[in-house]
């Protein structure tokens, strides 16, 4: 399959079918493999910036302003069209960019009042809230396999992170918060791509983007970064990692969309703590950071996880395009008997 038609729309998907198992295997962990890439190299590109000029807020506005012009330079070549929104559903788009800076919001704030190693502990717990998400929003369940699967990955980084576990009560809170704001993003991402619309990736990112941009240069405004920006070390080297940045913002957001849509709120939500656990040993091979017996025991445990889940999705799926073919093969089989009784 090209990755146009990874990408963009798909005329075969009927406004009732799921993208997520209309797609093949092969497809599925080329988008999460190039998913996982990018978000690592998204984490270091943000950790370099960040280290020359402290401006968070002007960089996630940044990122929104360059998937909108990435997306623009699209739509003039005609690679997508965009649908006719209702206002109901623009709405829908401003509420999820809306939701999409709160969680930068949180995640930002609770740093400074918990350690690392409980940050990423929390945040680990993102897949349980997608669960209780898609059970309470949707009334929809998982297999007991798919609950199990989870023990792993989740168990796992609090082993690989484990360290200096400190929090407030505010802190923590406020953790907890971001952890279930992350998956209620992560769930609803998925739903605009799925739904009744069937948007595609780039619709849901320039709507998103347009719209995040505006509320990201307001809290840039509110936070004194703008202030801030003339007296910024912004030299040549500065200037092209922003480039760098950006670019590969842009490539990111079209493929964590695309992923989203394709394999599902959960596996993203279990494929964030496997990035987790990758920045902890390409940190450690990279920049000598020390790891323990018991952390390598949680990465192993996590990455198992994470192999489990995905064959259980897998299973699934060919559970489903089994029964699929076997009603197909049974409405075939009935037509002939079908005619007789109606000659007769």
């Amino acid at each position: 399959m090209s990755i146009p038609s990874m990408v963009f729309p798909r005329s075969h998907l009927s406004p009732g079918s799921s993208s997520e198992f209309a797609v093949s295997r092969t497809v599925k962990i080329l988008e999460i493999l190039l998913y996982l890439f990018l978000n690592l190299a998204m984490t270091f590109l943000n950790k370099a910036v960040l280290a020359r000029v402290v401006c968070p807020w002007l960089l996630t506005t940044t990122h929104s302003l360059a998937s909108v012009l990435g997306c623009l330079i699209l739509l003039w070549y005609r690679v997508f069209s965009l649908s006719r929104l209702t206002t109901t559903q623009w709405g829908k788009l401003a509420a999820f960019s809306h939701l999409y800076l709160v969680n930068i919001a949180l995640s930002n704030i609770s740093l400074h009042e918990v350690t690392v190693p409980f940050h990423q502990l929390v945040r680990a717990t993102g897949p349980v809230f997608v669960v209780v998400i898609y059970r309470v929003g949707y009334s929809e369940t998982f297999g007991a396999s798919t609950y199990l699967s989870l023990i792993p990955v989740i168990s796992g980084v609090g082993l690989a992170t484990y360290g200096d576990y400190g929090a407030t009560t505010r802190g923590f809170c406020l953790t907890l918060l971001g952890s279930s704001s992350a998956a209620l993003k992560t769930v609803v991402a998925n739903r605009l791509q799925t739904g009744e619309r069937h948007l595609t990736p780039l619709e849901v990112l320039l709507g998103t983007g347009l719209l995040a941009s505006v509320q990201g240069c307001v809290c840039a405004w509110l936070s004194g970064e703008m202030r801030a920006l003339p007296t910024a070390n912004l030299d040549a080297r500065t200037l092209s990692l922003l480039f760098c940045n950006a670019v590969t913002a842009v490539a990111l957001n079209v493929a964590s969309f695309t992923a989203n849509r394709d394999t599902g709120a959960l596996m993203m939500a279990v494929v964030a703590n496997v990035k987790q656990i990758l920045a902890i040993v390409v940190s450690s091979v990279f920049f000598g950071v020390h790891i323990g017996l018991l952390n390598c025991l949680g990465i192993l445990l996590t990455l198992v996880g994470g192999m489990w889940h995905a064959k259980v999705g897998l299973d699934k799926r060919k559970k489903k395009n089994k029964t699929q073919s076997l009603s197909s093969d049974a409405r075939h089989t009935s037509l002939p008997q079908s005619t007789t009784d109606v000659k007769s």
